[in-house]
């Protein structure tokens, strides 16, 4: 038995607005989980239902074996770590990281030791006096990561805890999330937007569109082999070009599009004649002035210079627009209105079903 399991989950915010629809999650103890999907996906109101603070109209909650179905919120033994923090003003750290603990009635020499362990973990040590309005936002979040944990919850929701600070300290506070999930070994569900945080932070993703689980899996997996249209285009993939199945061959289809064939390997099973997506990552894509296999003749549109890189813009046949990086060393002089063609190497040319998205 998993350590959380959701089970056929249904929750509405009015009679006739479902936003998720038989919902099935199961989560391994002391692993990390983030849902992964764009706005109004269903994920934060996931989280909400988990936490407490969204009664679902059908479906159970099951941690470490015990019904949290119909428990109030007060009475569940979960962290939660907020998008905007949500610390007493008038507290300071050491006050903030406390609050939990003295609900619970604990005694003073407990919180205290409790409150140092966690401000420690953190990296707040020397901060314990501190009011909110004199931390950064870094700081902040850290306070609320804090007061999440030292309660010892039985899982940690995090509700995109680092959308509203700036990205080199994303990328700071992303690391030490990972760390401290890591050195506690607790159970940890994750709600965001960004697909680079997602991965770089969790053990699974699910992916989420319109209230359902539509990709589950590795980091690895999800980033690598999206099996629907839409999972390619949120994980970075762009669309290059349609087509139909010509032929199958040991996890790769020969593809039939604009009167030539292409190599793509495929993610799910496909039939002849079937109707498919080309698609391909940015920085997977080269410009040749040659033709060739994998191949297929596209306009430049513009080029803009970012540093080690290259962003160019290309017109490809269907009349749409996609955008490949090259590094700055190695392009040559091509011009806007010139027409090259686009190399996409098969390994990482994926062919899509086209009705799924």
């Amino acid at each position: 038995m998993a350590f959380l399991e959701i089970m056929d989950l249904s929750v509405a915010y009015q009679r006739n607005v479902t936003v998720l629809r038989n919902l099935n999650l199961a989560v391994e103890r002391g692993s990390f989980l983030s849902l992964l999907g764009p706005s109004g996906c269903g994920k934060t109101t996931t989280l909400k239902t988990l936490a407490g603070f969204l009664s679902p109209i059908s479906g159970r909650i099951i941690v470490n074996g015990r019904d949290y179905t119909k428990i109030p919120a007060h009475k569940r033994n979960m962290g939660i770590v907020f998008q905007n923090y949500a610390l007493f003003p008038h507290l300071n750290v050491f006050e903030n990281i406390a609050f939990g603990l003295k609900m619970r009635h604990m005694s003073k020499s407990e919180i205290e030791e409790k409150v140092k362990k966690s401000i420690d973990l953190v990296g707040l040590s020397g901060l314990e006096h501190r009011l909110p309005s004199q931390l950064s936002g870094g700081q902040q979040q850290r306070v609320g990561i804090a007061r999440a944990i030292v309660i010892e919850p039985d899982l940690l929701l995090m509700d995109e805890p680092l959308s509203n600070l700036d990205a080199n300290l994303r990328t700071e506070m992303r690391n030490e999330i990972r760390r401290i999930q890591q050195s506690l070994g607790i159970t940890t569900v994750y709600v965001t937007h960004d697909q680079s945080e997602a991965v770089a932070l969790s053990d699974q993703i699910a992916v989420m569109n319109f209230g359902k689980i539509v990709q589950l899996g590795t980091p690895r997996d999800v980033f690598s082999n999206p099996k629907t249209r839409f999972v390619a285009n949120f994980m970075g993939f762009q669309e290059v070009a349609a087509g139909y199945v010509e032929g199958l061959q040991d996890g790769y289809a020969v593809i039939k599009m604009e009167g030539r064939s292409l190599t793509a390997r495929t993610t799910t099973k496909l039939a002849i004649g079937e109707k498919v997506i080309l698609c391909a990552r940015a920085k997977k894509m080269q410009i040749d002035t040659q033709n060739g296999e994998n191949r297929f003749w596209v306009k430049v549109v513009s080029k803009i210079f970012q540093g080690d890189s290259i962003s160019i813009v290309l017109k490809v046949p269907s009349g749409r627009t996609i955008n490949v990086e090259i590094e700055t060393s190695k392009l040559e002089n091509f011009a806007q209105g010139d027409e090259v063609f686009l190399y996409i190497p098969k390994e990482h040319l994926l062919a899509i079903k086209e009705e799924e998205k």
